[in-house]
């Protein structure tokens, strides 16, 4: 029985160089921050609701700002909130690729796990001895080793 193949592509290290250099171009182009697990964790994680508040919020302030306090400064705002409006965007673009990088990592990782396993019995059929084998015969087996637990003693009673 073959073992079933739903992908089957190939990204050189070249095409894979190219990638990583169009990203760091991309990325050279973002504002980004650098904040502390503790940072994050103070932060609200905005949704999608919550950016309809924040450019309807906008809207406003642009149109009618006299009822805001003078120290409220809507310049800092509309930047803050076409920031995040444009971030945002293109949040969904790259958590979209990611979902699509994990899928084809996974299955391609699956696939070469099923054949690397195919190999692994292969190769043990072919028996202990067979030239060249036994080296990597015995680095694969180590993958399956399984350490023993150690057992508790019961202590006598006095």
């Amino acid at each position: 029985m073959g073992i079933p193949n739903r992908i089957s592509a190939v990204f050189s290290q070249e095409d894979s160089d190219a990638f990583k250099t169009g990203m760091d171009a991309l990325v050279a182009k973002l504002p980004l921050v650098d904040l502390t697990e503790k940072e994050r964790d103070s932060l609200n994680h905005l949704k999608e609701k919550n950016r309809g508040l924040v450019m309807s919020s906008l809207q406003l302030v642009k149109r009618i700002s006299g009822f805001l306090p003078k120290d409220f400064d809507v310049t800092e705002f509309e930047k803050d909130a076409n920031l995040f409006d444009q971030l945002f965007s293109v949040r969904q673009v790259v958590a979209g690729l990611l979902q699509r990088i994990d899928d084809t990592t996974n299955l391609a990782g699956n696939e070469a796990y099923a054949a690397a396993l195919a190999v692994y019995n292969y190769a043990k059929l072919a028996g202990v001895g067979t030239e060249g084998i036994d080296p990597y015969l015995d680095e694969m087996a180590r993958r399956f080793a399984r350490k023993s637990k150690a057992t508790v003693q019961p202590q006598p009673a006095k």
